[in-house]
């Protein structure tokens, strides 16, 4: 087995890890009566109340990120009828890049969003139509082609008026370490 191949299920392990341990530290949160479902509907599920998608990554969360762009798309095209929740949240350990116009997204109207979104898809269609004839298009655009399609609007206006952006959450050692506090505390109860 190749290393490239170990590294890759390595990763794979740790994002498991990673989501099975957002979703018991968000177990401590729960209402009476409310439950959570892991892996089973997206991410992190509570019925009927939110949706979230966790993503740990170090680079920063721009633009154009396909981490953004990826969640929209799975919300929108992933089967899941999302108008039931009250919340879709994009929980990332990821910060705002500097110039990053997303930084601003929860204090964003649904219009304000949507034409955000169509700002970013115009500077990414004109950077590849700069970028010559011979060049292939960037999963980011391709997302954005069928996210932004007339045939989609309904939909992304449906996701837009829910999704928040959580970022800069904690990293696995960091959130193992708040379980475990949060475990400590409970036990002394």
């Amino acid at each position: 087995m190749s290393n490239s191949v170990r590294a890759n299920a390595s990763a794979s392990t740790r994002a498991t890890i990673y989501h099975l341990c957002t979703g018991v530290s968000s177990c401590f949160a729960l209402a009476p009566g409310e439950s959570l479902l892991i892996e089973e509907l997206g991410d992190i599920t509570k019925p009927g109340i939110e949706q979230i998608e966790v993503k740990a990554y170090k680079d920063p969360l721009t633009d154009q990120h396909l981490n953004f762009w990826n969640t929209l798309f799975n919300w929108c095209f992933g089967g899941v009828d999302v108008s039931s929740y009250a919340r879709l949240i994009l929980k990332t350990t990821q910060q705002f890049g500097t110039t990053s116009r997303l930084a601003g997204w929860n204090d964003l109207n649904i219009d304000q969003r949507i034409e955000l979104l169509l700002t970013l898809y115009e500077e990414s269609k004109n950077r590849f139509d700069d970028s010559g004839a011979g060049s292939s298009k960037s999963t980011v655009l391709k997302l954005q082609e069928k996210l932004l399609a007339k045939e989609a609007l309904s939909c992304l206006r449906t996701i837009v008026a829910r999704v928040l952006i959580e970022s800069e959450c904690p990293t696995l050692p960091e959130l193992a370490q708040q379980i475990m506090d949060g475990l400590l505390i409970c036990s002394e109860i």
